[in-house]
């Protein structure tokens, strides 16, 4: 069964994102072993897994590349014609790049498109007539194509276009065909599920709650990008066949490896201190505590969703949550991290400051204060604000579990914390002066992980 630890972090999540369903899996090396739902959810339930739905579109494209059906170096203008405005759009903007926009552009997020998710969401169900109007009126460029990352939905839409072109197929029949059905993932397919199926709802925020999300978008011309409706069950089977090389299968060893290889570097974000990349349909980035991190995730609106293993595929995790763009990362991020530091033994300096500061903060003692903090410490903020602090937040979440240490070096860490009356998590900083003996000089509390 899930470890209680495990079963908590992903309760806290669940209920601060407010989804009605969530359904979550957990495989060690490969296997389904454990497995959370909420809300009458179970792993056969049905969500929109969005864009996770890219790593099926990369490995269909792959798959035809080695069958010698495309080439990724190919301009996509050249295989669909219809799609000529995107080198269009380069061309205005960068009159001095001759570069024309290729398949391993597109399937690269290195093309030069904007970010586009809050309007391809609403076209997700678009005609191939209302898709080729679209790019009639003008499309527009951000850098040259092969000089940067910025994550594009339209342009796996048009993946899906050239894939249609060369095998008068679309993409969509050929994934059910070439990838779905070879791996047993009888549950995962593009139309919205019908009364007979179990499947979420889509919700969303509001006000004073939550509400059903108005617009369902069907299957449509773009669906390549974000449009597969999956289970943890299925997931699982995906996750499995990706995270191991030696699993037979419709998509070569070689190129699920390719997939998740860095191909477009990504700049580091706050909640990604080590950064990463893009590869083919899944993303890699890298962690202190797990290493290497592959997956993808998923939002539309009503639905979050992600997939997530360390990279020798000892640990995969899944999570499906019927709200709009629920952080289902984040909490894999931090569930993963849990599982992998419960084994280590030694954190260094850091872990046994950050240890002694959150048993402080469940029970302040100026004896103990005196002994953990540096001598600035008192004159910043008086020991009794910070005794008062603590109360605080005992009284209101709870006293503290440690989830995660993350000590970036022998001076600095951050604790992600479990209230555990609240199911809230929370994260505090620390800081260690410049002594020889281990001390604080700072630490600092917050309210969101």
């Amino acid at each position: 069964m899930i470890a209680k630890r495990t079963f908590d972090i992903v309760v806290a999540t669940i209920e601060a994102s407010l989804a009605p369903m969530a359904a979550t899996g957990m495989l060690v090396d490969g296997v389904l072993t454990d497995s959370t739902s909420f809300g009458g959810a179970t792993t056969n339930t049905r969500f929109r897994i969005a864009s996770m739905t890219k790593s099926f579109t990369a490995a269909l494209t792959l798959l035809l590349r080695d069958e010698g059906v495309l080439e990724l170096e190919t301009p996509v203008r050249d295989l669909a014609p219809e799609l000529a405005p995107l080198d269009a759009a380069t061309e205005r903007a960068w009159p001095a790049s001759p570069t024309p926009i290729t398949l391993r552009h597109l399937l690269t997020m290195s093309s030069g498109l904007p970010e586009d998710d809050a309007w391809a969401d609403r076209h997700l169900d678009c005609s191939a007539s209302e898709f080729e109007a679209m790019l009639q009126t003008g499309v527009f460029s951000i850098f040259a194509p092969g000089t940067g990352y910025e994550y594009s939905n339209l342009g796996y839409g048009s993946i899906g276009r050239v894939i249609e072109r060369v095998t008068g197929r679309t993409a969509q029949d050929l994934i059910v065909e070439r990838i779905l059905a070879p791996l047993g993932m009888a549950s995962t397919g593009w139309k919205v599920p019908n009364a007979d199926v179990d499947w979420a709802r889509p919700y969303r925020k509001v006000a004073d709650g939550v509400e059903i999300e108005p617009h369902l978008p069907g299957d449509g011309v773009i669906a390549p990008m974000g449009g597969l409706w999956s289970t943890v069950e299925d997931l699982a089977r995906w996750v499995r066949f990706l995270s191991d090389p030696t699993q037979p299968g419709p998509v070569s060893a070689g190129s699920r490896v390719e997939m998740a290889a860095i191909h477009t570097p990504i700049m580091a974000e706050p909640n990604l201190p080590l950064g990463g990349g893009y590869g083919m349909g899944l993303t890699r980035f890298f962690d202190r505590v797990t290493g290497a991190i592959i997956g993808h995730s998923g939002g539309l609106p009503g639905y979050g969703s992600n997939m997530s293993w360390q990279s020798d595929g000892s640990i995969g995790i899944i999570a499906l949550a019927n709200i709009t763009y629920a952080k289902m990362f984040s909490m894999n991020r931090i569930v993963m991290r849990n599982l992998v530091q419960s084994t280590v033994s030694d954190l260094g300096p850091m872990g046994d400051l950050g240890s002694r500061v959150v048993a402080l903060l469940n029970g302040w003692s100026d004896v103990d204060a005196d002994a953990l903090f540096a001598d600035n410490v008192g004159p910043d903020e008086t020991f009794a604000r910070r005794r008062a602090q603590a109360s605080r937040l005992v009284d209101e979440h709870g006293p503290f579990e440690v989830v995660v240490i993350d000590a970036k070096h022998n001076a600095r860490a951050t604790i992600t914390l479990l209230g555990t009356r609240s199911h809230r998590l929370l994260t505090c900083e620390l800081s260690r002066s410049p002594h020889a003996e281990a001390r604080l000089q700072h630490y600092r509390v917050l309210e969101e992980p």
